[in-house]
């Protein structure tokens, strides 16, 4: 917003920033992310600030980084029900994002936040019913989760769940060839 950028500007130019009343050194490292314009709430960056950046393009990381981002998070937003994540899960849902997101004729893909949330909902609701989770259950939440995110040439969203289930079982095989070897 104007405000954050007009406080990021002043540590920048002047080396020092207040907050809350106080003085706060200016000798920082910042990280941040971007969102499309499109996206609501987005304010554009001022051009003051905007020649002060640096962008770095950061792609969608691979299978296997995709597998551990996964599973930390997901093992870390459950970890104070004492629920830990089975791994064949984790392996169909990376395996399906991957699918999708190397799919030529999908626009937007899942994002990597969407795809922890659809993990940690299926262990949520197993652990809710006192059962352990199953690929239906992941399957459920991944189309409920992703139904909303991807973006392509679909006619209708019957077609879009049409496709995620197609993709979704795809994933399982996959995973059970893999997990054959």
């Amino acid at each position: 917003n104007p405000y954050s950028q007009a406080s990021l500007l002043q540590a920048l130019q002047e080396h020092y920033v207040f907050i809350r009343g106080f003085r706060i050194r200016s000798d920082f490292l910042m990280i941040a992310t971007s969102n499309p314009a499109e996206y609501s709430g987005v304010y554009e960056l001022s051009e003051a600030l905007a020649d002060r950046m640096k962008v770095v393009e950061i792609h969608y990381p691979d299978r296997e980084l995709l597998k551990a981002i996964l599973e930390w998070k997901a093992n870390l937003t459950l970890s104070h029900i004492g629920v830990k994540v089975p791994s064949m899960l984790t392996d169909v849902l990376t395996n399906f994002v991957t699918l999708i997101s190397q799919d030529g004729m999908i626009e937007v893909s899942p994002s990597i936040r969407a795809s922890i949330y659809a993990l940690a909902n299926t262990m949520a609701r197993a652990w809710i019913e006192r059962r352990e989770p199953t690929l239906g259950d992941l399957k459920r939440e991944v189309i409920a989760n992703m139904a909303h995110v991807i973006r392509g040439n679909f006619s209708s969203e019957t077609e879009k769940r049409d496709y995620l289930t197609r993709k979704f079982d795809e994933a399982v095989v996959i995973s059970n060839r893999l997990n054959r070897r």
